[in-house]
């Protein structure tokens, strides 16, 4: 069954992104997945924005694809975290639950403040090349759409202490991926930070400001003009 969104909902959220696993967005409860997402706000910030300094990585406007897969990972076991283990129990988090609340938090843009980093950004440009193929041009996320894609999540807006914590536990074995467990070993800590140095540099969504605007001047044009003239006529008198 197709669930309505009133117009204002959608000039906050932008289209999600096709992803090669078919879910069908007539049947995506945003609203629910704004309600289920109340539990994850208590960490994750009410509009997954992260908290405290990076310890709780952003999760807004990160690839549904990514979010449901390590939601998954979190329930399967398959990545260790413990906090989040009871979290992602089927009695608490329910399939439809899941693919809400990703979708949810995947369609929000926001401007977070990322702490600087210090370091070589021309440096951390080149090297960041190498990443490109999985996490995309400027560091925004890769879909997978076949099966030799390769993709990766958005890492430009993250917390550069939460991508440190990461890349030493892919070094460690603690976070098991088998691309990234062999490129962390060969990235040394100076290269990382000029890695983020660049990728703090990208951290605003371009040209969000304009984006929203058109959206919103297309879809209520007619009322803002019209509420325009009554003004105007108003004023006349």
């Amino acid at each position: 069954m197709t669930r309505f969104i009133p117009a204002l909902f959608l000039v906050l959220f932008l289209p999600f992104v096709a992803i090669a696993e078919e879910i069908d967005d007539d049947d995506v409860d945003l609203y629910n997945g704004k309600d289920v997402n109340v539990v994850c706000a208590a960490c994750h910030g009410e509009l997954g924005q992260g908290g405290n300094k990076g310890e709780y990585p952003r999760l807004a406007g990160q690839m549904r694809s990514i979010l449901l897969r390590q939601l998954r990972s979190f329930r399967d076991r398959t990545r260790i975290n413990i906090p989040m283990l009871p979290y992602t129990e089927e009695r608490e988090l329910s399939k439809e639950d899941m693919i809400d609340v990703a979708s949810y938090l995947s369609s929000l843009r926001i401007d977070v403040t990322i702490p600087y980093v210090e370091g070589d950004v021309k440096k951390g440009k080149q090297l960041f090349k190498d990443c490109r193929q999985c996490h995309g041009k400027e560091g925004r996320g890769k879909e997978k759409v076949a099966k030799s894609d390769k993709h990766g999540p958005a890492l430009t807006g993250q917390y550069p202490s939460y991508l440190i914590r990461q890349m030493s536990n892919f070094k460690k074995g603690v976070r098991h991926h088998e691309d990234m467990e062999e490129t962390a070993k060969d990235i040394t800590d100076a290269e990382l930070n000029d890695i983020l140095a660049y990728l703090v540099t990208l951290e605003r969504h371009p040209g969000l400001a304009e984006e929203v605007a058109k959206q919103t001047e297309k879809m209520f044009g007619k009322v803002l003009n019209s509420l325009s003239e009554t003004i105007k006529a108003s004023g006349a008198k």
